[in-house]
């Protein structure tokens, strides 16, 4: 009966160590994609603020430029009254 006990014993604790294995690659595996993951989301941020500040430095461009073009609309027709 003791020897029966021992066996099981020996055999519950190679499936625990199996079990536990099992466990930590999935856990490993899983911090390797998050990481993968929060990578990908920091270079997807870094891309956004770099567009952001792009469509901000255009829209001064263009607001530049539509007043150079209000200007030299308005010389053009002060030198067309002369």
């Amino acid at each position: 009966m003791a020897a029966m006990l021992q066996t099981l014993r020996s055999s519950l604790r190679e499936d625990y160590k199996e079990i536990a294995e099992d466990i930590r690659k999935e856990i490993q595996s899983l911090g390797t994609r998050t990481e993968a993951m929060e990578n990908k989301t920091d270079d997807l941020c870094t891309a956004n603020n770099e567009m952001a500040d792009k469509i901000a430095r255009m829209e001064v461009e263009q607001t530049d430029l539509k007043i150079k073009m209000a200007d030299m609309e308005d010389r053009s027709r002060r030198k067309k009254l002369r």
